[in-house]
């Protein structure tokens, strides 16, 4: 079962360090199971050096960082809406919503 936690960061810190600093401490050896969600593609790739620059390792095995596009887009291939031709890519989150309300790990998500 997938259990959802939040956490905050102080709003006088750097966002990536911090959140690099949080998901190191939360996850630990984890790491790699986790998903995180950015809102752009940069945010990605920075948020991959701030974990290695964080961890003070020469390598380490990163969480799956994804844009809420990716995020669609993988999930609509999942779901085998990807070779429809009929859903645009700007209503294809409306497409996907029945769907995704059908699985438990959204159920399960609290408000």
């Amino acid at each position: 079962m997938i259990r959802w936690r939040r956490h905050e960061l102080p709003l006088d810190a750097p966002f990536l360090p911090g959140l690099a600093r949080l998901l190191l401490e939360v996850c630990g050896d984890d790491l790699p199971s986790a998903l995180v969600v950015l809102p752009a593609v940069r945010a990605c790739g920075s948020l991959r050096h701030a974990l290695l620059e964080e961890s003070g390792r020469a390598g380490l095995l990163l969480p799956r960082l994804a844009t809420p596009g990716q995020l669609v887009t993988d999930l609509a291939g999942r779901l085998g809406l990807d070779a429809a031709p009929t859903v645009t890519r700007r209503l294809r989150p409306a497409a996907l919503a029945p769907h995704l309300a059908a699985t438990s790990w959204v159920r399960e998500r609290p408000g």
